[in-house]
């Protein structure tokens, strides 16, 4: 039964989230939807392979979203701000990302002025990320997954002008203080309790069915029992795996 236990726990709740709902504005004139927001990234590829040189031709927004794996994040190009925030409150995304105008102008003229850039270059590459955080676990794993991959996207900015991936790293670490940041790490974590619970859980049900024989000698209730003393370990399971799974639940607006 243990078995069982951190099977269902592995195969049900072990698993990172797939194709979380992620608002993008992209702050790109006539790039408000996925259908425009494919096309454009698609025009910027080609331009990009015509090119002689890669240097500074990975800025853009589309460079960033393509470090993401297929199926981490699924992303809702909308028009704005407010459109982003009414997607988290109607439940259709649980974050959103956006990018200020001229992002990648912006983004340019601060690699090249580096400590002199301007007020407005600095405002210009700054992104804003609003997210529902009723799920702790699903924003956490969103806060890993997007600091992750925009250093990845920094680094392979460098690497294309020909600058070491390890001088363009910010002084920033995000690796927890014990365990991992993964959702997997936190399974591992209480599987040694679920294990003392269930072979604490399981001896109490046996021991509630000898006491009802003692009680009922003749055999009057023996059905009733053999039922419920047969039952008892497999309610106690469902029970562990409720409780485990509480914090996993669905998030909420």
């Amino acid at each position: 039964m243990p078995l069982v236990v951190i099977i269902v726990l592995q195969n049900v709740v072990g698993l990172e989230p797939r194709n979380v709902g992620v608002s993008l504005v992209t702050g790109i004139p006539n790039v408000t939807n996925n259908a425009q927001l494919e096309k454009y990234c698609e025009a910027r590829e080609l331009q990009r392979s015509n090119g002689t040189s890669l240097c500074f031709e990975n800025l853009g927004i589309c460079d960033f979203i393509g470090n993401f794996k297929s199926y981490e994040l699924a992303w809702l190009a909308t028009d704005s701000w407010e459109n982003g925030l009414n997607n988290i409150r109607a439940g259709r995304t649980v974050a959103l990302v956006e990018f200020p105008h001229n992002y990648t102008d912006h983004l340019r003229s601060r690699i090249l002025e580096k400590n002199y850039a301007s007020k407005d270059d600095i405002d210009g590459t700054t992104i804003s990320i609003r997210m529902d955080e009723s799920n702790i676990i699903t924003a956490t794993w969103i806060k890993y997954l997007l600091g992750t991959n925009y250093l990845k996207y920094v680094g392979a900015m460098a690497a294309a002008c020909g600058v070491s991936e390890a001088l363009a790293e910010p002084p920033v670490d995000l690796n927890a203080i014990y365990g991992g940041l993964g959702v997997e790490s936190i399974i591992r974590f209480s599987e040694p309790a679920i294990l003392v619970v269930e072979h604490g859980c399981e001896p109490n049900g046996l021991g509630f069915e000898s006491w009802w024989q003692r009680v009922f000698p003749n055999g009057f209730f023996q059905s009733v029992s053999q039922s419920y003393g047969v039952g008892a370990p497999s309610q106690c399971v469902v029970g562990e795996c409720g409780l485990v799974a509480a914090p996993w639940g669905p998030p909420t607006t």
